[in-house]
């Protein structure tokens, strides 16, 4: 997974920070909203949106783990490889 910070700036009464995520050749934005205090540094505010979108991002990447994945029907399983596993009797 890649960081990226596409936004930083204030907004009003707060720090606007914007990340946007790279997995798998795939990109999400999500953008936070921290609340303005005096003494707080860059590295403080971004970790603090951090902090606040994790989960969000924490949600997305686990619907992507899903994405690509072949489906047996006869095995009920998920697989990395599609393998069509078959009940012979003999």
């Amino acid at each position: 997974m890649q960081v990226k910070i596409k936004d930083y700036c204030d907004e009003q009464d707060t720090k606007m920070v914007g990340f946007e995520i790279t997995y798998k050749e795939r990109e999400f934005n999500i953008d936070k909203f921290v609340p303005l205090k005096e003494g707080t540094t860059r590295e403080e505010y971004i970790d603090s949106a951090w902090n606040m979108a994790e989960p969000e991002i924490n949600k997305w990447k686990s619907d992507i783990d899903n994405t690509g994945l072949f489906w047996n029907p006869i095995t009920k399983e998920l697989s990395q490889w599609y393998l069509l596993k078959r009940n012979r009797k003999t």
